[in-house]
């Protein structure tokens, strides 16, 4: 029997296609540069639903506004520190300098 090869060379996508998500992406930065805002603000009139961003006629769904915030998050809320020490050895003096300090100026 003779091996014959399944797939020809001409089969699948072609070299240099872009699939759906590298599209989108292209599309969202070229809106963001048309709007001339900052891709900040770009994904915060998304999140909000801004005439202005959006257009009138378009809806954007619930899942592009959680994206949206998804990516603003960072920006606008900074995470809080998992673990804060504080030394407690010493605390009293240091307190009691810091105290006549204040009091001699």
């Amino acid at each position: 029997m003779v091996a014959t090869n399944k797939n020809p060379k001409n089969a699948g996508r072609k070299k240099g296609s872009l699939n759906k998500d590298t599209i989108t992406k292209i599309e969202i930065m070229e809106a963001v540069e048309l709007s001339g805002l900052s891709p900040l603000d770009f994904c915060l009139g998304i999140m909000r639903q801004d005439k202005k961003i959006v257009g009138k006629e378009n809806f954007i769904t619930l899942e592009a506004q959680l994206i949206a915030a998804r990516i603003v998050m960072p920006y606008i809320h900074q995470k809080l520190p998992q673990k804060i020490t504080v030394k407690v050895e010493g605390l009293a003096d240091r307190l009691n300098r810091a105290k006549e300090r204040i009091i001699d100026e």
